[in-house]
């Protein structure tokens, strides 16, 4: 429990303070912002910090204290992979509906998304709609083939359990709500906590898993 608490406390303090600056956006209030903006391309240390920690954070809390210890040992790689989507599906249902909900207030968005784009009419809340999904789709294009490779390479040489493929997908999830809070919020770099939290994790395992490719030829 001791344990739990520590990790708890290393995850949530610079979280609360990513999120203690968060809120929801009006357009005036955007433009007024990118109009008056006068800072630095890169964000505070603390925002990507933040999401290091949440990214390789998590995933080692919920195998250490979550989730069972003979998680998959009776139903294999392959269905444990598939039994660890639904948190990607969901988040995808998520964005549909979040996007409908954007394009609602909006007669001619509704109507013609493509025309109202092509007259520079496109409403600012289905610009930021738009700009989210496509950057979870981009995510999730590097995360679920390298989760997949991982599933695969789950054997006697693996250094970890099955439990990790849940567990990451998860994290993924949670990471991608981060993405969209801050994406959301008055201070944009505030997605790059879940950005590094969705991505970072990814590029360890594509390259782990490459390393594993890369080993049938030898």
């Amino acid at each position: 429990s001791l344990s739990l608490s520590l990790w708890s406390s290393s995850l949530s303090l610079p979280l609360l303070s990513l999120l203690s600056t968060m809120a929801s956006g009006r357009s005036e209030a955007w433009k007024e912002y990118v109009e008056g903006y006068r800072g630095t391309s890169f964000p505070p240390p603390y925002v990507p910090l933040s999401g290091a920690i949440l990214g390789f954070g998590l995933p080692v809390v919920l195998v250490r204290f979550v989730l069972s210890p003979t998680l998959g040992e009776d139903d294999g790689r392959l269905v444990t992979l598939a039994k660890s989507l639904p948190p990607v599906a969901f988040l995808f249902m998520l964005e549909f509906l979040l996007g409908a909900a954007a394009r609602a207030p909006s007669a001619k968005a509704s109507a013609s998304p493509a025309a109202v784009q092509a007259l520079g009419q496109t409403p600012f809340s289905v610009v930021q709609a738009n700009r989210i999904h496509q950057n979870h789709m981009e995510s999730a294009a590097l995360f679920l083939p390298a989760l997949a490779a991982l599933a695969a390479f789950c054997d006697e040489g693996a250094p970890y359990s099955l439990r990790i493929i849940p567990a990451l997908s998860l994290s993924w999830f949670v990471a991608r709500l981060v993405y969209r809070a801050g994406y959301t919020s008055p201070f944009p770099f505030n997605r790059i906590a879940g950005t590094v939290a969705s991505n970072v994790p990814a590029f360890g395992v594509t390259l782990y898993t490459l390393f594993r490719f890369t080993q049938q030829f030898f």
